[in-house]
């Protein structure tokens, strides 16, 4: 039975609408900020420096790189996808990381973005940071799009994601996992083609609603985020928060902007930062808080 959904033939248009959705998003912000006369996202509030026709043409360049991932990912992937069968031991694994890095963010705060790097007992800290260099957004990934991980599992899966990247202080991957639970549900053939048409309607229908309740809880949960950063949320009004702060967040035509116009301060910061800064702000993640390393974070600069 289920040999028979295993192969699902993937249209343009499906592998299209994420790239679809980010050009979308930096237009929105081009009218945003052309209306407003500020810049979104990172950058809300900060007043416009360039002039509306600039804001236009950045769109268009920002828009470049997902017209030539779609290219790629066209030139790439193959026409049928023929699922591979987990074992059950890799599902029980991947649950098990999964509770494990909730807990472990609980608990000591591993993971929090926005804070100073994790505070624990010696013993369990080369316990972290094996913990820490298993990626849960790959597993999660590879158990909601799976076909033989059952739907239960899929959707305990998504809910130890959410928990684990809301505890973090983050959102990004709640668009993820909608998007991720989108294509497990596009990519299982109907035995007929109304039947097809039918169930592919539905989806739409389910994911515009559950994306809609997602928009109105925006506030709430970018209040909680902020809660967790100990950071005051903006007091914004529902149109300038989803402009302002959601699409700007989604897009990526503010940063590109801003970077264009702050350049200047930018190169001059660059003798600021020790010759091997990058190096040691990432391995900082590989031995936990063993090692004090006292260089300005690449990030943050």
């Amino acid at each position: 039975m289920i040999t028979q959904v295993l192969i699902k033939r993937f249209s343009r248009v499906h592998l299209f609408a994420p790239c679809a959705a980010f050009i979308l998003f930096n237009f929105l912000t081009a009218y945003y900020l052309t209306t407003a006369g500020i810049y979104n996202g990172d950058f809300q509030g900060i007043s416009l420096e360039h002039s509306n026709f600039e804001v236009w043409v950045y769109a268009c360049i920002a828009s470049i790189p997902y017209l030539v991932l779609y290219y790629i990912i066209l030139r790439t992937t193959p026409i049928k996808v023929k699922p591979i069968k987990l074992p059950k031991f890799f599902i029980i694994f991947s649950l098990i990381i999964l509770i494990l890095s909730l807990v472990l963010t609980l608990t000591y705060g591993v993971g929090i973005i926005g804070t100073e790097i994790y505070q624990a007992p010696a013993p369990l800290k080369p316990f972290i940071v094996i913990i820490n260099r298993i990626d849960p957004v790959v597993l999660a990934g590879i158990l909601i799009l799976s076909p033989y991980v059952n739907i239960r599992t899929a959707v305990l899966t998504a809910s130890l994601l959410l928990f684990i990247t809301l505890y973090r202080s983050s959102l990004q991957y709640v668009p993820f996992v909608l998007l991720l639970f989108y294509y497990r549900f596009m990519s299982f053939e109907k035995r007929t083609e109304k039947l097809k048409k039918n169930n592919n309607l539905s989806i739409f229908i389910i994911f515009f609603i559950i994306s809609a309740l997602i928009i109105n809880i925006a506030p709430d949960l970018y209040q909680f985020r902020d809660s967790i950063r100990g950071t005051d949320t903006l007091d914004l009004e529902f149109d300038e928060f989803i402009f302002g702060k959601l699409i700007g967040r989604l897009s990526n035509l503010s940063a590109l902007m801003m970077f264009d116009a702050r350049y200047d301060l930018f190169y001059q910061r660059i003798n600021e930062l020790h010759s091997f800064s990058y190096l040691l702000d990432s391995l900082k993640y590989f031995w936990g808080s063993f090692v004090k390393s006292i260089v300005i974070s690449h990030y943050d600069y």
